[in-house]
């Protein structure tokens, strides 16, 4: 991916040797009710909304210090929706392993 993911800007094969790689094993996602079943933290979120579709890994949230309200507004975004989109849209979570250069994190 980070040779051919459309959505960078590729790495150069000298630079991979310098890259901190970090692969993310996800659940099976679970529809929740609404966004009062979302742990930040402990869950990544999935918006569906017809045929658009955007996920944020259970981290994402922590590290950029958003509450749960301008997570689902940025997914929305993300899904290419407006901001308040999201209250339409089905919610799922899930949860990730994530393996980082001979560690593991749980999230």
């Amino acid at each position: 991916a980070a040779f051919m993911d459309s959505r960078f800007h590729p790495i150069a094969a000298d630079e991979a040797e310098r890259c901190h790689i970090e692969i993310s094993v996800v659940s099976a996602k679970r529809r929740i009710a609404g966004p009062e079943d979302i742990r930040l933290g402990e869950h990544g979120i999935l918006l569906t909304h017809g045929d658009r579709r955007a996920a944020f890994l259970p981290t994402v949230a922590v590290e950029h210090g958003w509450d749960r309200d301008e997570v689902l507004r940025r997914l929305a975004v993300k899904a290419g929706l407006s901001q308040r989109a999201w209250r339409k849209s089905e919610l799922s979570t899930f949860e990730a392993v994530t393996f980082s250069q001979g560690e593991c994190r749980c999230s």
